[in-house]
């Protein structure tokens, strides 16, 4: 009753200060709190353009609004005088000093509670001056789990401070700095991804390079591409670190803007990196058969002048005339035609007085719709056509792979064009395949002649008697005397063992994360061919997660019948209430009879903890409330980020109702619980962004529904919803 009281108060004298005006009730301290932007992956901060000293005050509190609540709801008036708590009772004992930290990677910061209250606010200190927030409101439980952005610069002279939101006179700081450094170490002995690196549009059936730093990775790194910060494809198991690998994007890729590049060490697997932000991949012609596009040049290409050359184009919805713009720079340069037929295809002859430049785009634009218009996706290069300059040699090899049974395949080097003189190539070979042992024709020196453009050779596999797999050959161009290097020219051949009867063993998961409340993985053990015995494979499990607890299907014994080719199982995530992050699942295959294992077989799976998010945190409904079916509540949340949030009943773990599938994540939605609800003491709310489905929250404990008509309700109205100072009612 003492808390109706209150709230009868509240209401009267709000009612004589502002009239009975209805309104929202979610103005107020989430209205005056700073926005948080989510990008893709990592939470970004707006800071101030100042630094803001330990001194300054950090929180704004707007105006008070009306809010009713229901009585069950504990309402708190501190009536105390704020006294400052003696160092002792509240402490910040982790990071303390001398603590080495790293940017993407999660670390429990800890406290003791003393007398802060229910909540605190968390600040990174740098220098001793407000940095970063790491949490504007969390709960005061001692402990709080932060994953360190990658975005934190490195630096030695960083703390943290806590502070109590009730009583802004109760805070404690490391007593010692500590460091954070970037993933890898940092400097120039890190492995960095380069491109793509945030912003690039790419175009499925092209091919683009991917760069990279090599840093301290090792001989040979792993190229992943990542979707909504989850493993989509391979691009390659296995490639050489030498910080750049092209890749032509199957037309199977779908659209997105949520994709990143992961390059990991082949060797040391916590040496890794990704693009900083998201990168776009959109099916060939950019939109339907409806869009312009030009096709060519469309990069790279290299024209020269007094030469004709066909410009291509997809007509789209451009209308019966285009105009064809030659750019420079980015810039008009020369009109090619200011209106011609709108049928894909215009051929030109390059005056002979455009300069050389490598900058040059086309531009081709709707006679009739300005804003119909496409150019080239990269530049190309216009040159003089007196026939100077230097040829360069490129290196090709046909077929990718043969046989070591007397199979065969045709290297050929070529020059772009004539040379007035003989041009010497010199190669080296290397891989695992021996040369002159494994196969022949590996000639170190080619020589093409004069008024030649080109040389072929062949390399021939060689039997022998050993059953030694499958193993590679490594062409690379060494040196070239009267050209240049088209780049840098390799091929990479594969030499097919013809002795090998022993099938290989290969393991893989369908997905690379699945969720610890009820996801599930399916693994694959695989035969290279059919095996005359049955296959017995032992694998083993490591990694974060607890095999048992935190997941189960962890079978170590499979076996797979002669005459079958496979064997699979299902990975099931199980829920628990524990706060632990995501965490990963290490299986290895151990042992294999009647079969062989294909090189080293393992894979890393994160189990992804229902029980954490890395920025959503559901505040109410959050454990020990009572709710009326047919009453109107406020489900909030914290740390808003961008795009909107799925919110859900969840009841005894399980979705009991979808509340809305997308709605503004702003941190207040007002939900009037169906009266028809089934009544219970087992319900949480879970948000879900859709921006990034793996950042998500549920209620820390169960709250209840109670049906229409077991507890009686107070509700207020007023009527009309205006009324005139002047004797109004």
């Amino acid at each position: 009753m003492k808390y109706l009281k209150h709230l009868v108060s509240a209401t009267v004298f709000a009612s004589l200060l502002f009239g009975c005006s209805g309104g929202d009730s979610s103005s107020g301290l989430d209205q005056s709190r700073t926005e948080i932007t989510e990008e893709s992956e990592e939470l970004t901060v707006d800071e101030p353009s100042a630094p803001i000293t330990e001194e300054s005050e950090a929180l704004t509190v707007a105006e008070p609004s009306i809010e009713i609540i229901d009585e069950d709801e504990e309402l708190f008036v501190d009536e105390s005088d704020p006294v400052e708590q003696t160092a002792s009772s509240f402490k910040v004992t982790t990071p303390n000093g001398g603590q080495k930290w790293t940017t993407g990677k999660s670390y429990a910061i800890k406290w003791t509670k003393g007398k802060a209250g229910a909540t605190v606010k968390i600040q990174l200190l740098k220098s001793n001056k407000h940095y970063k927030w790491i949490s504007k409101k969390t709960k005061n439980d001692g402990k709080l789990v932060w994953k360190i952005p990658t975005t934190v610069v490195t630096s030695s002279a960083y703390k943290i401070k806590i502070t109590s939101v009730k009583n802004k006179k109760v805070f404690d700081k490391s007593n010692k700095n500590f460091k954070i450094t970037k993933t890898g170490g940092g400097g120039s002995s890190s492995l960095k991804v380069t491109t793509p690196n945030g912003g690039q549009k790419w175009t499925t059936g092209k091919s683009y390079a991917i760069k990279w730093t090599k840093g301290k990775a090792g001989a040979t790194v792993k190229i992943q591409l990542l979707k909504s910060n989850k493993h989509y494809k391979w691009i390659s198991k296995k490639t050489k670190n030498d910080g750049k690998l092209v890749w032509k994007i199957p037309t199977t890729v779908v659209t997105s803007s949520a994709y990143k590049i992961k390059i990991t060490s082949v060797k040391n697997k916590k040496v890794f990196d990704k693009s900083n932000k998201n990168f776009k991949i959109t099916k060939t012609g950019g939109g339907g058969s409806s869009s312009l596009k030009v096709t060519t040049p469309n990069g790279s290409q290299k024209w020269t002048t007094g030469k004709s050359y066909a410009i291509k184009w997809s007509k789209g919805n451009a209308g019966a005339k285009v105009k064809i713009l030659l750019l420079k720079n980015g810039k008009a340069y020369k009109w090619i035609t200011k209106s011609t037929k709108n049928d894909g295809k215009h051929a030109w002859k390059i005056p002979a007085n455009v300069a050389t430049a490598s900058t040059y785009k086309i531009k081709i634009t709707s006679t009739t719709k300005k804003k119909v218009t496409d150019s080239s996706n990269k530049t190309f290069r216009i040159t003089r056509g007196a026939g100077g300059g230097t040829p360069k040699v490129t290196l090709s090899c046909t077929p990718s792979s043969f046989s070591e049974i007397s199979g065969t395949a045709t290297c050929t080097l070529r020059l772009s064009k004539k040379a007035t003189k003989a041009v010497t190539v010199k190669l080296s070979y290397s891989g695992k395949a021996t040369a002159g042992t494994d196969y022949s024709g590996n000639k170190t020196t080619h020589t093409i002649s004069a008024g030649k453009t080109s040389n072929s050779w062949k390399l021939t596999g060689k039997s022998d008697t050993k059953t030694e797999g499958n193993e590679t050959i490594v062409i690379n161009v060494a040196s070239v005397t009267n050209a240049t290097e088209k780049g840098t020219q390799r091929e990479t051949l594969t030499l097919t063992d013809g002795n090998s009867t022993t099938p290989t063993v290969s393991l893989s998961c369908n997905s690379a994360s699945f969720a610890e409340i009820s996801g599930t993985a399916t693994c694959t053990l695989r035969l290279s061919k059919k095996a005359t015995k049955a296959v017995t494979v032992k694998l083993s499990y490591s990694g974060k997660a607890t095999a048992g607890t935190d997941y189960s299907g962890n079978k170590t014994t499979h076996t797979i019948s002669a005459g079958k080719t496979s064997n699979s199982w299902k990975l099931t995530g199980k829920s628990d209430t524990k706060t632990e992050g995501n965490e990963t699942i290490v299986i290895n295959v151990a042992s294999v009879t009647n079969a062989t294992e294909k090189g080293t077989q393992r894979e890393t799976l994160t189990l992804t903890d229902g029980a954490t998010s890395t920025t959503l945190r559901v505040s109410s409904p959050n454990g020990g409330e009572k709710w009326t079916a047919g009453q109107r509540y406020s489900i909030r949340w914290s740390d808003k980020g961008a795009g909107n949030v799925k919110i859900e009943l969840l009841n005894s773990g399980q979705v009991a109702r979808v509340i809305s599938k997308s709605t503004k994540n702003d941190g207040l939605y007002k939900w009037r619980i169906p009266s028809t609800l089934k009544g219970g003491e087992s319900y949480r709310i879970r948000i879900t962004s859709t921006v990034e489905s793996d950042d998500f929250d549920s209620s820390d404990k169960n709250f209840s529904i109670v049906e229409v008509g077991t507890i009686p309700t107070v509700s207020l109205s007023c009527t009309p919803d205006s009324a005139s100072e002047s004797g109004g009612q």
